[in-house]
């Protein structure tokens, strides 16, 4: 059943759809026909910032991962350009060229990148002498960790970690531009300037339209696999298990603006362990999660400053 969310500013009512799990994310000016229970989306009048603040602002249900107790956000099936950016002039050769992929299915992915403290906590199940990571905040990215165990913590949680083309398509969220459409990377991402090379606490960023936060900056994120870029109209299958380089997105705390865009890609061997290199998780059995009452931590009206 349809829920609506009503707000009211300037004395117009305004109706806002949820989108549902399973939905195609919609384009902007397009109203979703199979509205419920999980990403506020706006079908009506707001100004185009607000109503990207309202998106991703408003009430949500958040669903818990039940062995890492991270935030999942669902992100639904669809289509888009991955690769180098439109208007794009700092893009590297292995970033083209820019093809089309098809996601089938959606998935849950992390809000944020994994913690210390949900590290920690797997740590504590799993490997109870292992050395711990006193030095980092609970509430900063987890770094220091290969490829081969950012895989083992995604198992653990009943996960994996993102392929590359749904770490993409999460990060870009409709966004065809290489910060995501961000005039203010100050406001959307932890890098260079801002952070001086240190991982900062995760969350504090405006989060994107899927309602992520991090994606751009603070720590490069491991992926699965690499996608192998479309050449003369092929595409090969990557084996997972090929003991070659593995890729990371995102850029880091450590990063200047041309590499803190969302088609840079980082190669590295899977031992590879750096202090700004961290990783988020994909769950796609939504058995490994558990519901959550949602939440208002801010009404629209308020959103809207009304």
């Amino acid at each position: 059943m349809e829920e609506f969310l009503t707000a009211h500013n300037s004395g117009d009512k305004q109706i806002i759809p949820v989108l549902a799990e399973g939905a195609i994310m919609p384009s902007p000016k397009v109203i979703p026909s199979d509205c419920q229970d999980f990403l506020i989306y706006n079908a009506l009048r707001f100004e185009p910032d607000r109503r990207e603040r309202a998106l991703v602002q408003g009430v949500r249900q958040s669903l818990k991962g039940r062995k890492d107790d991270a935030t999942y956000v669902f992100v639904g099936r669809g289509n888009f350009d991955m690769g180098v950016s439109e208007l794009d002039r700092e893009a590297s050769d292995n970033e083209k060229p820019r093809h089309e992929v098809e996601l089938p299915e959606g998935f849950w992915i992390g809000q944020i990148p994994v913690t210390v403290r949900e590290y920690e906590r797997y740590l504590s199940e799993e490997y109870p002498n292992k050395r711990r990571h006193p030095r980092d905040g609970f509430d900063n990215p987890v770094v220091n960790v290969s490829w081969m165990e950012a895989r083992a913590y995604c198992e653990w949680a009943g996960g994996s970690l993102p392929k590359e083309v749904e770490w993409e398509y999460a990060a870009r969220a409709g966004k065809k531009y290489a910060h995501c459409g961000c005039d203010d990377l100050d406001k959307f991402a932890w890098w260079s300037k801002n952070a001086r090379g240190k991982p900062q606490k995760v969350g504090l960023k405006d989060p994107n339209w899927w309602g992520l936060h991090d994606v751009l900056g603070n720590v490069w994120e491991w992926c699965l696999d690499c996608e192998i870029y479309e050449t003369r109209g092929t595409r090969q299958p990557f084996d997972a298990s090929a003991p070659e380089l593995r890729v990371s997105r995102g850029g880091s705390c450590s990063c200047g603006p041309d590499r803190v865009r969302v088609s840079a890609r980082q190669f590295l061997s899977p031992d590879t362990k750096l202090g700004d290199l961290g990783f988020r998780c994909v769950i796609r059995d939504k058995s490994q999660l558990r519901p959550t009452p949602p939440t208002a931590d801010r009404t629209i009206a308020s959103i809207l400053g009304a």
